[in-house]
């Protein structure tokens, strides 16, 4: 668009603008003639406007013409006067372009369709028809409930009573209709029958009728057609839009009209008339782009994820069961979480299972034919999925084997040729692998509050010979009871000279601390799983048994890199405070936290976090339910800003801060407590009668208080302002700066001691070792250049002796270069190391920004 071009266009609108008024008092006939003229100056400054957005990448409110202009429109429009088809166009195409500027105020789009209404009786030319066409379009890129009634008049005006139409832009729905345009005459009344079908589920669940007259049109369809259709159209759901550009917010990108949404739901309750394990795949696929959160949005489509829901929950058996466990691992909050829950719950209640039960059956094999491995032969290949190496549990690989028995990394080239759709299903399963182990890892982290106890052939079969869920729990130390013996044990695989003993054949048997084989009776055994407080011989004392000791000996010597701290895992007890508090901690108070971080955390280890807004609102405490105890754990926190007269609202409309406060345990039957969302005291919502006191410290048991502790800990280490190593140079409120620099220098709580002892086994190993020592609270570097001091709590560095922060942002972790470590999940761990290793070697630092700091040269505030 010129300059000049642009100019003209603003002059036209400044004109419009200001004969606004006389325009409106004119006569009724002037005014009629003056329509088209008026809808095609607003067509034409609506185009320069979107394309101006364009350029500038700019979603802002309607530009100062829109109002009048659009209000003029609206006036003529809602009277009842003679239009002929052409004036009506203009108006359409008017309204439409009014969309694509300002969604909200186009209030002349319902005259438009009125006017049609009243003035057109046969259907509309193909100019009209057009122009409607695309007035329909752009409402449907909203998917707004409010204007369903608009859409259905606009179609009535369209397609007559036909409602068989998907809407287009779309690309399941785009690939549908060409689809279906393809197939046969007989094909496509039987699929438009469905699809027109499918838009009267309107309902939260299919009634009997619905599901009996849907089971006669999925048959004049047929069942194999139906699901190959499902399958291919689903495969574009997760896609955005066709017809927006890629500035376009994200929840319109992604938007799912109401029509379709409809068409969509019977689709997929459709499903349940025609199951099978590639429609159950499907199905999940649906699930997770429907229930995906978009920006300032919220779920893609609950319409729609909750009809798929349903349909694995009542249509699938066993695979829909599966399915629906996967998802729940993945899917931790909101809404989501909540359809999915319900659903696996009614499934639990039908089966006569627990959801835990379900969760363990449910975990897919992937057609292993070993533990952590899959093999398949393509032509003179072998292709090899191998799960966990020496550096992590969760490492999934995609390696070859040629016909000389050697191992290559790289895809031959025969196998791209001859095996493409093996190749492409070889590199979904590595996918999905890798998606689904860290989620049962959390599972097994989670089950340390579950009392849960198996009998040993199940225990076998769900978890140490499972193909998937067993590379992880052959890492972990198992309690093995029977009636007259307790024994701790793990999995090791079996030497040649070596013979299994009863209980565990095949490649592997169970060994205690010491090495030695223990003898199982598989008919008396429960196993459940080893928490070392277990040892302990207080429930008040932190000294651990020799056992403990002895297991941890045991993994550090043979190098087993457990998928999260058990042998390794901290152990929190009642400290003096805390006795005398009696009924609450304040062992992690007074701290600032970053609440999406927090927020993040809460979900995945189970607890409940409610964000807190800057409005006049109560919310919760973080809590925790323990169902197995018959008790909840609270964490209390309170929202803060830093600096009132300068509050950046963020995208998310949510405090950045919050302060923390108590750690509290009540009885699972005591209501929860709220406060105001900026601090004040929080009080029960409760009836005169009953009682809200929080339980007593002592009474609660070792393990329950330890694990609560040590997730509130992990809270507090990974979100606390203190904790961002650029703190000094992000510009902080003094008092969140000095929060910060104090954290930074604390004394270290239990998480970091525990870091600390497995630093004195890792850092001798290193070359840095002769560089590296210890005091109370850091590691010691000695530079070529400088002397360091590394935080074992914050992994803050300081360079000594003038005790001045140096600013080191970690990069993205290269395992290769990391020694072997007991454990996962302690991301802090190796940024130490990865720290150390720099500054040991500081003479060969080349960014300039350490260099300044480590030279003097920049101060710390």
């Amino acid at each position: 668009m010129s300059p000049k071009t642009l100019e003209n266009r603003q002059r036209r609108s400044d004109e419009l603008y200001e004969c606004f008024d006389e325009l409106a008092d004119l006569d009724l006939e002037f005014q009629k003639s003056a329509l088209v003229e008026i809808a095609d100056e607003f067509v034409g400054l609506a185009t320069v406007e979107e394309r101006t957005r364009g350029e500038s990448h700019s979603l802002s409110g309607a530009p100062s013409w829109f109002d009048p202009i659009s209000e003029l429109m609206h006036r003529m429009l809602r009277r009842k006067i003679e239009l002929d088809e052409r004036t009506l166009a203009a108006c359409a195409r008017a309204a439409a372009a009014g969309m694509r500027i300002d969604a909200w105020n186009t209030s002349f789009r319902s005259g438009v369709v009125n006017q049609v209404e009243i003035n057109i009786s046969n259907p509309p030319g193909d100019e009209l028809r057009e122009a409607l066409g695309q007035l329909y379009a752009e409402i449907q890129k909203y998917g707004y409930s409010e204007w369903d009634k608009l859409c259905a008049r606009l179609r009535a005006i369209l397609f007559g009573n036909v409602t068989t139409t998907l809407d287009r832009g779309e690309p399941w729905a785009d690939r549908a209709i060409e689809d279906i345009a393809q197939m046969q005459a007989e094909a496509q009344d039987a699929w438009r029958s469905l699809i027109n079908h499918c838009t009267r589920a309107t309902n939260a669940k299919p009634t009997k009728k619905w599901l009996k007259e849907a089971e006669e049109f999925v048959s004049s369809v047929s069942a194999e057609a139906f699901q190959t259709g499902f399958c291919r159209w689903m495969e574009e759901f997760p896609r955005e839009r066709s017809d927006l550009r890629a500035e376009e917010p994200e929840w319109r990108r992604f938007a799912v009209p109401r029509h379709n949404a409809y068409v969509l739901r019977g689709l997929c309750w459709a499903t349940m008339l025609a199951p099978d394990r590639s429609t159950a795949e499907s199905l999940a696929v649906v699930i997770k782009a429907a229930f995906r959160n978009l920006k300032s949005s919220g779920p893609r489509s609950l319409v729609v994820g909750n009809a798929a829901a349903y349909a694995l929950a009542n249509g699938f058996g066993h695979e829909g069961m599966k399915q629906l466990a996967m998802l729940r691992l993945s899917i931790r909050k909101g809404a989501p979480f909540r359809t999915l829950t319900l659903r696996l719950n009614e499934i639990a209640e039908r089966e006569g299972l627990t959801t835990d039960e379900i969760e363990e059956i449910a975990t897919p094999a992937f057609d292993m034919q070993d533990v952590g491995v899959h093999r398949r032969t393509l032509g003179e290949y072998v292709a090899e999925i191998v799960i966990g190496d020496e550096t992590s549990s969760g490492a999934v690989r995609l390696q070859w084997i040629n016909p000389k028995s050697r191992r290559i990394k790289t895809v031959p080239a025969a196998v791209k040729a001859e095996h493409p759709d093996d190749l492409k299903d070889l590199k979904a399963i590595v996918k999905q692998i890798r998606a689904l182990l860290p989620a049962q890892r959390h599972r097994l982290d989670r089950m340390f509050l579950e009392q849960r106890a198996w009998p040993f052939s199940q225990w076998r079969e769900r978890y140490l010979d499972h193909p998937l869920v067993g590379t992880l729990a052959r890492r972990l130390i198992w309690i093995f009871e029977e009636s007259s013996r307790v024994h701790a044990g793990i999995w090791r695989p079996l030497s040649e000279e070596e013979t299994p003993l009863s209980g565990v054949s095949g490649d592997g048997h169970i060994v205690g601390a010491d090495g030695e084989p223990i003898d199982i009776d598989p008919k008396s055994a429960s196993v459940s799983l080893w928490h070392p407080i277990d040892e302990c011989d207080q429930p008040g004392d932190r000294q651990t048994r020799p056992d403990v000791e002895a297991w941890r000996s045991f993994i550090e010597s043979h190098q087993i890199r457990q998928p999260f701290k058990q042998a390794h895992r901290e152990i929190y007890v009642l400290a003096p405070a805390e006795r005398e508090t009696e009924r609450y901690s304040n062992r992690f108070a007074a701290h600032f936290l970053r609440q999406h971080q927090l927020a993040a955390l809460c979900r995945e280890r189970g607890w409940a976090y409610k964000l807190r807004l800057p409005v006049d609102d109560e919310a919760p405490p973080a809590y925790r339910l323990l169902p197995r105890w018959g008790m909840r754990a609270e964490y209390r926190v309170e929202g803060f800003i830093p600096d009132p007269d300068n509050f950046d609202y963020g995208t998310s409309h949510a405090l950045q801060f919050v302060l923390a406060d108590q750690v509290r345990f009540y009885d699972e039957s005591v209501p929860l407590s709220y406060a105001h969302v900026m601090g004040g005291g929080y009080n029960a919502r409760r009836r005169p009668d009953e009682r809200t006191d929080p339980l007593r410290l002592e009474d609660i048991p070792p393990r329950v208080f330890s694990e609560v502790m040590r997730d509130i800990d992990m809270y507090v280490g990974v979100t606390s302002v203190g904790n961002d190593p650029d703190w000094t140079n992000t510009g902080l409120h003094p008092q969140l700066r000095n929060y910060a620099m104090s954290y930074a220098m604390a004394p270290l709580e239990i998480s970091a001691e525990s870091r600390r002892e497995i630093l004195k086994v890792v850092i001798p190993r290193l070359s840095i070792a002769k560089q590296c020592s210890f005091d109370d609270r850091n590691l010691i570097v000695q530079g070529k250049v400088n002397k360091y001091a590394i935080h074992i709590g914050s992994s803050s560095v300081m360079k000594l002796p003038e005790k001045r922060f140096v600013c080191i942002v970690p990069a993205r972790r290269n395992e290769k270069n990391v020694p072997f470590l007991p454990y996962e999940g302690d991301a802090r761990l190796s940024v130490i190391i990865s720290k150390a290793f720099m500054l040991a070697n500081d003479h060969k630092i080349t960014d300039s920004l350490i260099l300044d700091q480590i030279a003097g040269v920049k101060p710390m505030f």
